[in-house]
């Protein structure tokens, strides 16, 4: 089970431009996208806001964070890289808690600490 359940995040068919290139930020509380229209947007999956259009990067073909979320690099056709800073929204706690628990113990070690069964069953997405 995924947690929260997937739900679509963006239509391409709106405006009649391609999407060249989304990326996931590194803590997985944004995404970034690069289209033919010429427009960076910044999209907060953990709500249903509209998407925050934070400039113009004409040609751009690809976009990727840094480790730690805080620049978007964007490509272009002509070959050059313009660097963005990205949101720096602060991540739920709960969404942080489950990033930290998954990434320094295995997926099994849950089941062994000690914890109510409805905090054992959100860390391990199972609601």
């Amino acid at each position: 089970h995924l947690y929260p359940p997937p739900r679509p995040i963006f239509a391409s068919g709106a405006n009649g431009k391609w999407i060249r290139s989304v990326a996931f930020s590194p803590f997985g509380t944004h995404v970034a996208s690069v289209a033919d229209d010429g427009l960076v947007r910044f999209w907060n999956i953990c709500d249903d806001s509209t998407p925050e259009t934070v400039g113009i990067a004409n040609d751009a073909i690809c976009c990727c964070f840094s480790p730690f979320g805080a620049v978007l690099a964007i490509g272009h056709k002509q070959g050059i890289v313009t660097l963005w800073s990205a949101p720096s929204n602060v991540s739920s706690l709960q969404h942080l808690c489950r990033l930290v628990l998954h990434r320094h113990l295995p997926w099994s070690s849950l089941t062994q600490l000690k914890m109510p069964s409805r905090i054992r069953t959100y860390l391990r997405y199972e609601l």
